[in-house]
């Protein structure tokens, strides 16, 4: 993270969820009574990203839904210990925090999953006014697209004048991102979502940079493409590439974000992280 002496004040308005996995102990079998262990913790983008710039040394503000429950006070119990601000990470009375649920294999495949994400259409307006003064001191807004469209609507239009770097997290979310594409500086996407967004195929590296000229065209100053193990796309005004190989350190990119730096030193040190 930078050394400047400046903390950077970053707002991220995303998902946060629970994760329950179950490990049979032998061969799955159907009826009540399945020997192995069963796992509980956050798996989200959003929760991760948040405790990293919390431990490199930011001022990060988490603004999410949870329900009212067990895992949602949790949650919002640990980010806090960690040095997250957690004014605006609403608790929901009779909601379910998020949370997704595994059934496993003995080769660690899913036999069956469950999902459940239905809290986040509970953030609303009048949620991000209430955060307006806090929103309005911060050096750049990470979002997330799981919540409702109007919601990311106001966001855009009413912060326009703080740099916005837009974090599609799944592919059936990413459409609603679709409206404010021209209002956000910068994006960083996985390949479905990219596709879903710009209505572009992306599968070879020839569709990849086409895609990356069609985003910037939509006004987007800095784009990257998050392509896991493959590495990261990044395009801007100085130029287009890919630095290889990943995984990413999205630390690493909301950090050259925040600072303005070019795209392609971003990346470098995305992948150097």
């Amino acid at each position: 993270m930078s050394t400047n002496l400046k903390k950077p004040n970053i707002i991220l308005i995303g998902g946060a969820a629970i994760s329950i996995e179950n490990r049979p102990q032998g061969q799955l079998q159907f009826g009540p009574e399945n020997p192995g262990t069963i796992s509980v913790f956050c798996r989200s983008k959003a929760w991760n990203l948040a405790l990293d710039l919390a431990m490199q040394d930011c001022v990060v503000d988490f603004i999410s839904v949870a329900g009212n429950d067990f895992a949602g006070l949790a949650m919002k119990a640990q980010l806090e210990k960690k040095g997250v601000g957690v004014t605006h990470f609403h608790l929901i009375d009779g909601k379910d925090t998020a949370a997704s649920h595994e059934i496993l294999n003995l080769l660690d495949q899913p036999e069956m999953e469950f999902q459940n994400v239905d809290v986040f259409d509970q953030m609303t307006q009048e949620m991000i006014e209430n955060a307006a003064e806090r929103i309005s001191s911060a050096d750049c807004i990470l979002m997330q697209t799981c919540f409702p469209e109007e919601v990311m609507q106001y966001i855009a239009a009413t912060f326009s004048q703080i740099p916005i770097l837009l974090l599609p997290d799944t592919e059936e979310n990413a459409g609603k991102a679709k409206s404010i594409l021209g209002q956000v500086k910068g994006i960083l996407a996985g390949r479905r979502q990219a596709e879903v967004l710009s209505g572009l195929s992306i599968l070879s590296e020839e569709e990849m940079i086409a895609a990356g000229e069609w985003f910037f065209d939509a006004g987007i100053a800095q784009v990257f493409f998050d392509l896991g193990f493959g590495g990261v796309y990044y395009k801007d005004q100085f130029g287009a590439g890919v630095e290889r190989p990943g995984p990413v350190g999205l630390a690493c990119i909301v950090d050259g974000f925040v600072q303005n730096r070019p795209a392609a030193e971003t990346a470098v040190a995305a992948i150097q992280k």
